[in-house]
């Protein structure tokens, strides 16, 4: 799951972690595994995970969430990463939203309904949680995704525009 979130997501994860990206994933969903908070989804294909979702229903505290990381990569990339990926962190939930932290797909398993049937299990958590909407984050450089997400009803409701997130990654967010 890891390495297939840290391919997926590199341009968010290479910024934050660097080649230690699939580690620190790795660490993160560990120590999400025990939090009633979130929800993964693996898509298999012939015994072998191809795709991952993780999806949020609730805010929680952060309580110790860097440790882990920073033992399995050290705590100088666990500190950079946090504030890297603290720039796009998204604001805090509202009651009746759900959000779409992770969607990725190996490479050599995109383009076949693999991600639309992730996407579409997530709007059944979020429906079942009793969520009325389901929000995500996805670069404007990542065009096959914001197509997908825009034939599923997405829209646009907020670009983030800063020269900080485009140095770091090389795109408008």
């Amino acid at each position: 799951m890891a390495r297939i979130v840290a391919a997926g997501l590199a341009d968010k994860v290479s910024p934050a972690f660097g080649d230690r990206g699939p580690a620190a994933i790795a660490a993160l969903i560990r120590r999400d595994l025990a939090r009633a908070s979130v929800r993964y989804l693996v898509a298999e294909r012939d015994g072998v995970v191809v795709g991952t979702a993780r999806i949020a229903l609730r805010q929680e505290a952060s309580t110790g969430g860097l440790a882990p990381v920073a033992r399995a990569i050290g705590w100088p990339r666990a500190t950079r990463g946090a504030l890297v990926l603290g720039l796009l962190a998204h604001p805090r939930l509202a009651d009746d939203e759900a959000y779409v932290e992770e969607l990725a797909v190996s490479a050599a398993h995109r383009r076949h309904g693999i991600g639309r049937a992730l996407l579409r299990e997530c709007h059944v958590i979020a429906r079942d949680a009793a969520k009325r909407r389901v929000t995500l984050w996805v670069s404007a450089n990542n065009g096959p995704a914001v197509a997908m997400y825009r034939d599923d009803g997405y829209r646009i409701t907020r670009r983030r525009r800063a020269l900080r997130t485009w140095l770091l990654f090389g795109a408008p967010v």
